[in-house]
């Protein structure tokens, strides 16, 4: 459940920041954004894991800021630029790479083994990503959504006295 709930959420979220067009900085909107994000991660952390002892040292402090920075910060501000200068839906494909990128770092940096149905799996999906992203756009389609702007929303009519 709270996986579709976060599914849900960043597909929310894109299409809200695309229908924005270009806020006045990528980077505010995506701090914004993972600070209330974490808003409820912070509480039920609290809540949940009174018991648990953490050994704050620079490993783990440079493991926290690592993943923070390059993990979740700068994939999320690249995410958000590129939904300002391209179609969500095609862009979207390029989520299901992040089990192959998974996977290839687990091979990579930390000795995994790779089952037969792993690389199966990783080529299917390699090859479905490639094939959607070569596809052009069938014409008739629709185009993307417009931006939102202060002048693209109706005034309230008004009555006359």
């Amino acid at each position: 459940m709270l996986a579709l709930a976060a599914s849900g959420g960043a597909a929310a979220g894109s299409i809200i920041i695309k229908r924005m067009g270009r806020p006045a900085s990528v980077l505010t909107v995506s701090a914004w954004q993972l600070i209330v994000g974490s808003a409820p991660l912070l509480i039920l952390s609290a809540v949940l894991e009174r018991s648990a002892s953490v050994v704050w040292n620079g490993e783990l402090i440079s493991l926290i800021l690592v993943l923070a920075l390059l993990g979740t910060s700068l994939p999320t501000a690249i995410w958000y630029s590129l939904i300002q200068h391209h179609d969500v839906g095609r862009l979207s494909i390029f989520l299901f790479l992040v089990p192959v990128f998974g996977t290839a770092i687990a091979f990579l940096a930390f000795g995994e083994q790779l089952s037969v149905p792993a690389v199966a799996g990783i080529l299917l999906t390699v090859s479905g990503v490639v094939a959607i992203a070569a596809e052009r756009p069938r014409p008739g389609t629709l185009p993307a959504a417009p931006p939102l702007s202060a002048t693209s929303v109706a005034p309230p009519a008004t009555v006359p006295h």
